[in-house]
């Protein structure tokens, strides 16, 4: 009798293993301030020639809001889906612009600041697993023929000569240079390139306490360059839509990246995201 009885607690128990476990629910939140970011180096002989001044020219433009959340909340949605294909995702875009008083450097926690208070009002999230936010992030040092002091999304243009400046004044297609692609895909090297960029943190929250678990941040970049397009205009040397299109592949690769997601990327359904503007967000 005690025997079958053990063996009956066995079975029951094995049985209760047996069972899955409930699919796990991610609050994805994208809080993007629309900024994109065009930097480029002049000339030599307009640079200054001090470590203070900044030797590249920067310039910034608006996209419209909630543009560039909804591109990261693709990644974000396509990533976490790679890693566990059986979880919930609740979708989330923070939208709204960053004070001018604010500094670049600081961005990144002035937006995070703006996602947890609009948290608090949304007691759903204490049954969610974890929050995942997508937030830009500042690069300060110069790597791989990329400048300094890249923050979020924008593109790089190089029209100084990046390989022996015999080969700039004869040929657009150099022995050496700048590793690029053309629009058509084919690897060259090149005197020149205008460079799409990518450089984003996902910040992992406690849905509960809304404290930080963990972050990590992901630069991605593509130098392209056109040699059939005759000109050596950045501006109008790749195709807009080429442009566009390769800017929204950095996004979704600095996302995976970040996240350590497998390739390929998973299939996700991104209908249902939830709208919250910094404005009703209480202060």
């Amino acid at each position: 009798m005690r025997t079958l009885l053990v063996l009956a607690c066995i079975a029951a128990c094995n049985a209760l293993a047996a069972d899955p476990a409930p699919p796990k629910t991610y609050g994805l939140v994208a809080a993007f301030s629309d900024r994109f970011n065009f930097v480029y180096e002049p000339p030599p002989s307009y640079r200054v020639a001090s470590a203070r001044v900044d030797a590249y020219r920067r310039e910034t433009v608006e996209a419209p809001q909630g543009t560039f959340n909804k591109i990261a909340l693709v990644g974000l949605a396509e990533a976490l889906a790679a890693k566990e294909p059986d979880a919930k995702q609740v979708l989330l875009s923070v939208s709204g612009h960053v004070p001018s008083k604010v500094g670049v450097r600081d961005h990144q926690d002035y937006l995070l600041a703006r996602v947890v208070k609009a948290l608090r009002d949304m007691p759903e999230r204490n049954k969610w697993h974890r929050v995942l936010v997508a937030l830009p992030a500042y690069r300060v040092l110069k790597k791989d023929d990329m400048p300094t002091r890249l923050e979020g999304f924008g593109v790089v243009l190089q029209p100084n000569c990046s390989s022996n400046p015999k080969y700039c004044a004869m040929a657009f297609t150099p022995p050496d240079g700048a590793d690029v692609k053309t629009p058509t895909g084919e690897d060259i090297q090149a005197n020149f390139f205008i460079a799409p960029y990518s450089n984003i943190a996902v910040i992992t929250l406690d849905p509960v306490s809304l404290t930080v678990i963990d972050r990590q941040e992901a630069f991605e970049h593509q130098k392209m360059f056109d040699p059939q397009s005759g000109t050596m205009d950045l501006s109008v040397n790749i195709a807009k839509d080429i442009l566009a299109k390769e800017v929204v592949n950095q996004i979704g690769r600095s996302v995976h990246t970040a996240l350590d997601a497998p390739d390929p990327r998973g299939k996700a359904d991104i209908k249902g995201i939830r709208e919250i503007k910094a404005e009703d967000v209480k202060r």
